[in-house]
């Protein structure tokens, strides 16, 4: 019994604490904001009638200031911008591009998987490799760096090999042809 009146003593104090004191009415809010805007003080900068026309445009100009090169910020970018290429670089050469070839063959047949390699070679100007990944052998022809590139190409290898399919690889790539020289 003395947990319920206790219960009940602070159900009502709970209840009592989240009514509001505010009578809700049906007239919009209003609230002056205006008291937080800045007040700006406009007077004409130029009093004086017998200044000419020459001399307001000589006044309005600004000043020309030279700026360091080395201290621009468009500079500092540059730099840093140079700095990402290069490392960018340095890890495609390293590791590759995640690109896609088609395999066109996956089994422990050794000698299946060199008749299929050459038929590829005599059929397709695409670069084929043989490839020994423990158990299988895997023959994979093309490099790719989007699946809708290979698709053309596995459409048609897909008519004389049906378990051919689409694989992500690590494509080796050369970054030097795509290296811009600057013009002189």
């Amino acid at each position: 019994m003395k947990y319920i009146v206790y219960f009940l003593l602070l159900s009502t104090s709970f209840f009592m604490a989240c009514s509001s004191s505010k009578i809700a009415t049906n007239t919009p809010f209003k609230d002056d904001i205006s008291i937080y805007r800045i007040k700006m003080d406009v007077t004409d900068t130029i009093s004086d009638e017998n200044i000419g026309e020459e001399e307001i445009a000589k006044n309005d100009t600004l000043e020309y200031i030279p700026i360091d090169p080395e201290k621009d910020l468009n500079y500092e970018l540059d730099q840093a911008s140079l700095l990402i290429a290069q490392r960018n670089q340095r890890v495609v050469e390293e590791q590759g591009i995640l690109g896609y070839t088609i395999q066109a063959y996956s089994g422990t047949n050794r000698q299946i998987a060199e008749e299929i390699r050459d038929k590829l070679l005599i059929t397709y100007t695409e670069p084929t490799k043989r490839g020994y990944d423990r158990p299988n052998y895997k023959v994979k022809i093309g490099a790719f760096l989007s699946k809708i590139e290979a698709n053309s190409l596995f459409i048609l290898i897909k008519k004389d090999f049906p378990q051919a399919i689409v694989v992500p690889e690590l494509l080796k790539s050369n970054m030097e042809q795509y290296i811009l020289d600057d013009e002189e």
